[in-house]
């Protein structure tokens, strides 16, 4: 493991390289989502998605079953938002903030796909804006009896008959499971809705969106600016950029770590 993190760091800060390759790392994935040729193949390609740590129309985490701690369950939480939360697309003192984002989004598309996969952002935000308004409010995700519903698979797969979740769980490498945790079962609804009622080519262009929004801080310099001037300083007031080494430094010591728990209300956005 110390030596796997060693390289990784080295990898990470080596500058010249990275302002090399550019944004040819994505390529790969970029591939398969243009190559995708129905909806009926966004389950397997979501969870190749989901296996590479790239984020996108829900979360999906292992943790302790909540009532029943001995045991391991795949929680199912809201989720697939580039915005923090549900009120940032809705309430009227975001109106700023959505206006920055759809500018951080056209410009990281600029930035980081050809002309031939360059498409209107529009089709992203509003699926993004729908699966919003099908999400609950942060305070709505606490409570832990409310936010808990344990269903077999056929009751999950009856919830969102759109989406085969056993192709999901096969390209996440799952584990046999005959039931899962889900956290709000109206934003599925909302997510089922969505995906009967948008395009492939709508669904293409929000996993591109997607794959930039967790690849972006880990490419070239002027990426990882771009990345950051929206959401280090237009969400959170943060001034200035840390030096790569800094960054590379935090995700090493998270690489180390392994991977821990996650509570559900960090999901539940």
């Amino acid at each position: 493991m110390e030596r796997e993190v060693g390289d990784f760091y080295a990898a990470a800060i080596d500058e010249q390289r990275i302002e090399q390759l550019g944004a040819t790392p994505l390529n790969p994935l970029l591939e398969k989502i243009g190559a995708l040729g129905s909806k009926d193949d966004l389950p397997a390609l979501l969870g190749e998605l989901h296996e590479c740590g790239i984020g996108g129309l829900f979360s999906a985490d292992v943790s302790a079953d909540a009532r029943k701690s001995d045991v391991y369950a795949l929680e199912l939480t809201q989720g697939g938002l580039g915005l923090p939360d549900r009120d940032y697309y809705i309430e009227k003192q975001f109106a700023k903030e959505r206006t920055a984002y759809r500018s951080h989004m056209q410009k990281l598309h600029n930035l980081l796909l050809l002309e031939t996969d360059h498409t209107d952002v529009s089709a992203s935000l509003a699926i993004e804006e729908e699966l919003a308004r099908g999400s609950r409010k942060l305070e709505d995700c606490t409570d832990p009896v409310a936010n808990y519903h344990k269903l077999t698979l056929a009751e999950l797969q009856k919830l969102t008959p759109s989406f085969d979740w056993k192709k999901y769980l096969a390209a996440t490498h799952a584990a046999p499971l005959d039931s899962v945790v889900v956290g709000q079962p109206e934003f599925f609804k909302a997510m089922e809705a969505a995906l009967k009622k948008h395009s492939i080519e709508d669904w293409k262009s929000y996993l591109r969106w997607h794959l930039l929004i967790g690849s972006g801080p880990l490419l070239h310099e002027a990426a990882a600016q771009e990345t950051f001037a929206f959401y280090g300083t237009v969400l959170n007031g943060q001034p200035k950029l840390d030096p790569r080494w800094k960054r590379a430094n935090m995700v090493s010591v998270s690489v180390a770590a392994g991977p821990g728990p996650s509570s559900s209300t960090q999901h539940c956005t």
